[in-house]
Parts: structure tokens; C-alpha cells; sequence
């Protein structure tokens, strides 16, 4: 099919016969389509010859009735929405039309459309808001639709087999990640899952695929390594933001290999700290959950500091909102700063509530299945629902999220999940402290959120690390057009090899500048 549809002249997306509705669904869309735009650095804004403005702000209310909003939920509920094997029909051609009944429209702009309308949360009816939070991650375009983020795409969708949610994805992924997955339908399911994992880690050097595993989700006795796509997502994806914002492992290389018979996955990281408390889930009433945000804040919001530097209550926001803030983004964003989300945030809990605009902007802390933690060491972070105390927080070289643990004995551990911790996003653990006038920023560039520095003092904006120093004798960093490579990675010019790792994070650098890494077997 990857070969196929590319080479087709035109693609017509047959959704079904025309219903009361859907011709109003299709021009609502179209219109909307025709106000906004969207492109691959995962941005929105007006589109060129907008005639309605703003509509793309989270916060702008669009004229849209009752039944408008019927209409569109209708529409996204057809069941050729809800299949796995027709994305690939849509997004392998650039001349694709979705048909219902006698009516039309160019896929290109239904796929603008549900993107943009997927960001304005605060304004979506719950059906719907539910149904595109899911869906939409399917519709972005490499590397946000990838091999790490279509398989999360697929566990809300149907298939007759639990395999086709890798299979029925093969034509959109990397050929080199496709090359090493085997299509069998006699292998057990969690069998097939696990080729995808190991396959990341062969092909990239990367372990990123851990972050689809949930301890609620997995499979009994079957490998902890090994996500269960099978099962849907509920709430938030600590591990899946829209974009890839954070390098807890700084661009270094997995170094990682199958242990058999057991089929446990030996990993090299570092072990950071071990958890001490764990919050109530953010789920329940809107009171429950801000009454759980309150009780978590800090006493002292204007002075009591945090493990890494900083305030507290700083750490704090950015958990709740997982570092969905401006603060390290370069340009245009239309997320809150930190600074902004503490003054919300201080000035609701003396209140005893939230106002609208603290409300829109910690919108994402009420999902189910989420709770907050702290560790001995004086970590604050967010998890999935399943984590408890003494699970350990882990820095694995090649996954880009810290991970939970669950110690089994003998340097044995099974996995919790993902989680998001202030202090440990961005390569902390692995590297020697930024000197206190540089700073972390992640300015966008096709699709990737790139690592750079910046010195607060001169405005001096550097792409090399200072930490990190040149880059070892024979490699070289260039430009990279593979959509599904970052912009920017490293060649070496006696092989030829080309890696999205830096040389300078290998396991054997780290552990040179004095980082202890431990090998961690799991099971």
C-alpha cells in the first residue's frame, strides 16, 4: 500500500451516504479549513487570506450552535474514523478527496481543520474534544507522526486483529524501521509489539517506545519492556505530548541488548531517585481535583525552594502543566510562562478557586489516571496511575522521558511508565550543571524541539552544548532532509554513518565526566 498510493493520480475517501447532517459537517469544516493554518513545526496562526481572525487561539469562541457541534461529532464517529488500515490511504497521496454521499472536500483540509480544532480544548464539547485529543495524533506529519507516536494513534482505533495496530501502520513508518518487523499473524500479539521496540533501539539507538508502557495497561506475564497498544489511552499520555519537547537522556545512544530465553531487555542508565509519596489520582469532580492541586502546592509559594534551584512553586506549575510553557520556546508560543502559571496559581489557592484564565490554562491537569509524586531527594513530578513508594526514577540511556521502576530484586526491575520531572527533562542527570547565565531553550524546527543554549546575559544563542565541548575527532554535525531524522545529526566521515546521536553522549563520555551508570535488567 506504501507503494500504491503514492503513485496514484487521485484518492477518493468514501466515508458513506449522505446523512441530515453531513453536508453541513463537510462545509463547516471547509470553512474553518479556510481560516486557519497549520504547519509542520506544529504551529497555528491565521491563514493568509483569513476572513474570520483568531480563530486558531485556544480561547476564541467560534459561532458554532448545538447543532453545528452535532454535526461534526456525527461526522468524526463514522466508522471509517475509527479504523486502523485507512490512515495510510490518506496520507500517502497529496490528491485526496473524502467523499460522502455527493458531497466533497480535499482531505488536505479536513486534516488542517481537526489538527487546529484538536488544540482549542477549552472551547470543544466533551465528545468531541475527547475523540480528536485521541485521534489527531494521527493526522501530523513526520517526525510527529512516526513510529513512536502512530502506535499510540492506533490503541483508540479498531482493528479485527490486535497486530494490525503495527501492521496496519507499516506503509507511514521509516522503511528501516519496517525492514526489521516481520508480518506474522502466528506470533503471539505481545511478540509482534516488542519487534517495533527493538527495532527503535537497532535502528535509531534509541529506547523511546518504553514510553508507551503503563503498568494499568500491560499484559500479565508477558515482558514489562513491551507496550500494550491494544489497549486505549485514558486521560493524558505523560510520555506523549504533541511534540517532542524534552531529551531527559540529552541525545545519547541506547545501550541496550535482548537477554534470552527470559526475554527480559537489559538497559544502561543512571538510577536518580526513589519516590517517598504519591498523590491521589486527577480524576473525579472538578472540586476533588483542584482541592488534590491545592493540597500539593507549596506553603510557601514566594520562598520555599526547589532540589535543582528555583522556587518551588515554579517546579510546581511546570509539572501540572508538563512543561507546556513558553519559557524555553523561541519565538511566537502561544503557551503561559512559568511566571505567569505561579501568579494563577498563588493567587488561587489564597482565593480557594480558580478563575477562568487559571482554569483554560491548568485545563490539562484534570485527566484521569494521573498523580503527582515526590521522590527522597526532593524531586517533584507526574506520572501515570500505578507508580507507588520506593519505585525508583531512572535516566535510561536513549529515552527521551525518565521512567518509573518497580525493583524486583537483583538489579531487576519491571516498568511503571513514564513520568515528567522538574529537574530531570533535559539531559540534568547525564551532564555537569549549566553555568548559572546559560539556559535551555528548544526553539522548533521541522517538527523537532532542538536543544539549544542561551546566554541571559548577552542574548548569545549557541547550538553546541558549552558543556560538551567539540565534537570527537572524525565526526561532523549536518544537515539531514530525512523526515524522519532530526534537521540536524552527526556524521562520521571515515564510515559514513549517520546517527541522531551525539558522539559526545555515548555511555563511555558520560561515564568520563564522572556520571555513574548502572546496567538494569528488565523483565
Amino acid at each position: 500500500m506504501s507503494q500504491i498510493y503514492p503513485l496514484s493520480d487521485n484518492v477518493i475517501i468514501w466515508i458513506g451516504l449522505e446523512s441530515k447532517d453531513s453536508t453541513h459537517a463537510l462545509e463547516t469544516l471547509q470553512y474553518f479549513s479556510e481560516q486557519v493554518e497549520y504547519i509542520i513545526s506544529h504551529r497555528w496562526g491565521d491563514a493568509p487570506n483569513a476572513r474570520e481572525h483568531d480563530w486558531w487561539r485556544d480561547g476564541h469562541i467560534l459561532p458554532y450552535d448545538k447543532t453545528t457541534w452535532e454535526s461534526i461529532s456525527s461526522l468524526l464517529h463514522r466508522s471509517w474514523f475509527e479504523r486502523v488500515w485507512v490512515l495510510q490511504e490518506a496520507l500517502s497521496c497529496n490528491r485526496v478527496l473524502l467523499q460522502c454521499g455527493r458531497d466533497s472536500i480535499p482531505w488536505i483540509n479536513v486534516r488542517k481543520a481537526l489538527l487546529v480544532l484538536r488544540q482549542k480544548t477549552s472551547i470543544l464539547p466533551p465528545d468531541i474534544r475527547g475523540r480528536l485529543f485521541a485521534y489527531a495524533r494521527g493526522l501530523m506529519a513526520p517526525p510527529l507522526a512516526s513510529s513512536e507516536h502512530l502506535p499510540l494513534w492506533t490503541r483508540n482505533q479498531k482493528c479485527t486483529d490486535p497486530q494490525d495496530r503495527i501492521y496496519g501502520i507499516l506503509g507511514l513508518l521509516d522503511p528501516r524501521i519496517v525492514a526489521m518487523i516481520e508480518v506474522d499473524y502466528s506470533i503471539p500479539v505481545w511478540e509482534t509489539y516488542s519487534q517495533l521496540v527493538l527495532a527503535e533501539k537497532d535502528v535509531y539507538q534509541k529506547l523511546n517506545m518504553l514510553n508507551h508502557c503503563n503498568m494499568k495497561t500491560r499484559t500479565e506475564g508477558h515482558p514489562s519492556w513491551v507496550p500494550n497498544w491494544d489497549q486505549p489511552i485514558e486521560g493524558a499520555n505523560t510520555g506523549y505530548l504533541s511534540i517532542r519537547r524534552f531529551y531527559a537522556s540529552a541525545r545519547s545512544s541506547a545501550v541496550a541488548k535482548l537477554i534470552e530465553p527470559a526475554y527480559h531487555l537489559q538497559v544502561t542508565g543512571r538510577r536518580v531517585a526513589t519516590v517517598c509519596r504519591v498523590g491521589h489520582t486527577l480524576t473525579g469532580t472538578y472540586a476533588e481535583v483542584i482541592d488534590e492541586i491545592f493540597d500539593w502546592a507549596p506553603k510557601e509559594p514566594r520562598s520555599d525552594m526547589y532540589v535543582s534551584g528555583g522556587l518551588l512553586m515554579d517546579a510546581y506549575v511546570e509539572v501540572l502543566v508538563r512543561g507546556k510553557t513558553s519559557d524555553r520556546a523561541q519565538g511566537n508560543n502561544p503557551c503561559p510562562s512559568i511566571r505567569r502559571l505561579s501568579e494563577l496559581l498563588t493567587q488561587a489557592i489564597a482565593n480557594s478557586e480558580l478563575n477562568d484564565e487559571a482554569a483554560r490554562e491548568f485545563k490539562d491537569c484534570f485527566f484521569i489516571n494521573i498523580c503527582l509524586f515526590t521522590t527522597k531527594e526532593g524531586y517533584l513530578g507526574v506520572c501515570a496511575e500505578g507508580l507507588g513508594e520506593d519505585d525508583e526514577i531512572s535516566v535510561i540511556l536513549g529515552c527521551d522521558f525518565p521512567m518509573v521502576l518497580w525493583p524486583r530484586g537483583s538489579n531487576q526491575y519491571e516498568v511503571v511508565g513514564p513520568c515528567f520531572v522538574h529537574g530531570l527533562m533535559l539531559g540534568e542527570a547525564l551532564k555537569p550543571p549549566l553555568e548559572p547565565l546559560w539556559k535551555d531553550v528548544l526553539p522548533v524546527v521541522r517538527g523537532w524541539a532542538l536543544s539549544y543554549f542561551i546566554n541571559a546575559q548577552k542574548g548569545e544563542l549557541l547550538k553546541n552544548d558549552p558543556r560538551l565541548g567539540r565534537l570527537p575527532t572524525g565526526w561532523e554535525e549536518v544537515t539531514a532532509l530525512d523526515p524522519f531524522l532530526p534537521p540536524f545529526v552527526f556524521k562520521n566521515k571515515e564510515s559514513g554513518h549517520i546517527s541522531m546521536n551525539d558522539p559526545r553522549m555515548s555511555a563511555e563520555a558520560i561515564k568520563q565526566r564522572g556520571i555513574v551508570l548502572e546496567t538494569l535488567e528488565l523483565k
